[in-house]
């Protein structure tokens, strides 16, 4: 029950994060360079997040 709760907090977490990441690429192009400056993090950082949260499949 707790795992279950635990993963419905993190996709809380995650919606405005994947929001935020999904208009950034959109605006860029899919441009993941231009796309972490804009989001003032690492390029690494964002291809990480960019496939945990699913944004890599198409």
């Amino acid at each position: 029950m707790l795992a279950g709760a635990a993963r419905s907090a993190a996709g809380v977490r995650r919606g405005p994060e994947r929001e935020a990441i999904a208009h950034v690429l959109a605006q860029t192009g899919r441009n993941r360079v231009r796309s972490a400056r804009l989001l003032k993090t690492s390029y690494r950082a964002l291809l990480y997040k960019i496939k945990e949260i699913g944004l890599d499949r198409g």
